[in-house]
């Protein structure tokens, strides 16, 4: 399902995520707004990061030399808009000089300086299929030579390999991965098939942090 762009012009929003499934009480329906505006502003500060946090992260945004870093976290922790508040970080480091590529399944703000790339995924694709898709955007992605490459989760062993090829290759990159803890990333990732060695490689996985949501 899809909001039509009148309704979205009305309510001031970016967009929406809609998601149904049958139940016995009837349709169940979630709906997701996007926010409207910018992204420019978007900081980890202002997302209620510490500053000791804010410094790691910022280290990571100033890594040259590749290697892969991970966002962790329960569904709904704000994953993805931490990682827009990243990309953004390094684009301003870089003066946005760079070729910084997102890979999103719905693009849910503008992030200017950037190349985001959409994943298209019809409403009726199964969970292989979505897997397709992914690995079909980011193969095409590594072919236009992003100096960061930030997909919006690693989902299989194919997203994941695409993500350390990425990374071996001296290509910044950053994801993140639904799990409840950093440490948990490893055991997620060779679940998935990764090997072992790579992910014990400090050359590749350069950064992991786990973010849940304050009570």
């Amino acid at each position: 399902a899809k909001l039509r762009d009148q309704y979205i012009q009305q309510l001031g929003i970016y967009g929406g995520r809609i998601a149904t499934t049958p139940s016995s009480g009837g349709v169940l329906m979630v709906l997701r707004f996007l926010a409207s505006g910018s992204l420019t502003d978007l900081t980890f500060e202002g997302l209620g990061y510490s500053q000791e946090q804010c410094r790691q992260l910022e280290a990571w945004a100033r890594n040259s030399k590749g290697g892969l870093h991970l966002l962790t976290g329960s569904t709904g922790a704000g994953k993805s808009t931490t990682l827009r508040a990243f990309a953004n970080l390094v684009l301003k480091i870089n003066n946005y000089r760079i070729n910084l590529m997102t890979f999103e399944e719905p693009i849910e703000g503008d992030i200017p300086g950037a190349v985001q790339t959409p994943v298209e995924i019809k409403a009726d694709a199964t969970e292989d299929e979505i897997d397709a898709e992914w690995n079909a955007a980011l193969r095409q992605g590594m072919r236009l030579d992003p100096d960061w490459a930030i997909p919006g989760e690693l989902r299989d062993k194919s997203a994941s390999m695409a993500c350390i090829n990425f990374a071996m290759t001296g290509h910044g990159t950053a994801s993140s991965l639904h799990t409840e803890s950093w440490e948990r990333s490893f055991d997620r990732m060779n679940e998935f098939g990764v090997p072992k060695y790579l992910l014990a490689d400090a050359g590749i996985m350069k950064g992991l942090a786990n973010q849940s949501l304050g009570k």
